[in-house]
């Protein structure tokens, strides 16, 4: 791989050398042709999936060769590498630049979405927002509308503005019912649906009672196993009496123990339904997506 691109390399620069002895160029055109050379190798690396090469590459039109009529595209391209490697600060930091110094540019469009989408995956659902705002605003009839309403509503999801979301999904679904996020944002609004009716069934009260419920009566449950602990405690003082009246002492306080063990059980049993229900409530709550 290395040796082909100093091959290409070697390539461009012979063509170029040929073009300065036999045919009557400026310095200017030569230059002009210098760059676009190194561009299309830069490309050609990004095409490839060759990130960090291309970075390099697009490096050198911008630091070494100081391009100006390129600047822009090269900004993007570095941007863009950085997006798919993951690096997203770095990725914000170019497109930035070309959102800000080349406001004409053909490439500021895409630049201002895949900003939004690094900001989104960052964890910036507020900065993400703001700039899917701008791009759809500034460049309605772009390609990426669709999905800056797709993602922009996944980051209103992230900050629990739930019809803010339902708001996005549902215009995505009316202007572009064919697009690539259609199915998507049908999938989320359809969640979101189940979301809302199992809280619904579920209510506040079995949300937010159950578990002081279960805590109480678990603490019913230690006070009993600590008074029936005492029980056996005074047992042991009975050892002294009569052994008929010890006996019969000891008979109706087991009879009691027995009753109180009987007792533990059933509310254990209806501990445990509890339990089970709510355990069930939220297995259906994950089954439903929401985790």
């Amino acid at each position: 791989m290395i040796r082909t691109e100093m091959n290409r390399r070697s390539l461009v620069l012979l063509t170029i050398s040929l073009l300065l002895v036999f045919t009557p160029v400026s310095l200017r055109a030569v230059d002009q042709a210098i760059e676009e050379a190194q561009f299309v190798l830069g490309k050609d690396l990004y095409g490839m999936g060759r990130y960090s090469e291309a970075i390099r590459e697009f490096g050198r039109l911008l630091f070494d060769f100081q391009t100006s009529t390129l600047a822009d595209a090269c900004r993007f391209y570095m941007g863009s590498s950085y997006y798919s490697i993951g690096d997203y600060g770095k990725a914000v930091e170019q497109l930035e630049l070309v959102t800000e110094r080349y406001r004409e540019s053909v490439y500021r469009a895409p630049s201002l979405y895949l900003m939004g989408r690094a900001e989104y995956l960052q964890n910036r659902p507020q900065k993400a927002i703001s700039l899917f705002t701008a791009y759809q605003k500034e460049y309605p009839r772009q390609d990426f509308v669709d999905d800056s309403l797709f993602w922009k509503g996944e980051a209103y999801l992230s900050l629990d503005e739930r019809e803010n979301a339902r708001a996005c999904f549902t215009d995505l679904l009316k202007r572009y019912p064919d697009g690539n996020k259609a199915e998507a944002a049908w999938f989320e609004l359809m969640l979101m649906e189940l979301e809302d009716k199992t809280a619904r069934d579920c209510g506040e009260v079995f949300r937010e009672r159950v578990p002081e419920e279960l805590k109480k009566a678990l603490e019913r449950k230690e006070a009993e196993i600590e008074r029936l602990r005492g029980e056996v405690e005074n047992l042991k003082a009975f050892l002294g009496k009569g052994r008929d009246e010890r006996d019969k002492e000891i008979q109706a306080k087991i009879q009691a123990l027995t009753a109180l063990e009987n007792l533990l059980a059933v509310k254990e049993k209806a501990l445990n339904e509890k339990e089970r229900r709510l355990n069930k409530a939220q297995a259906l709550k994950k089954d439903n997506g929401e985790e």
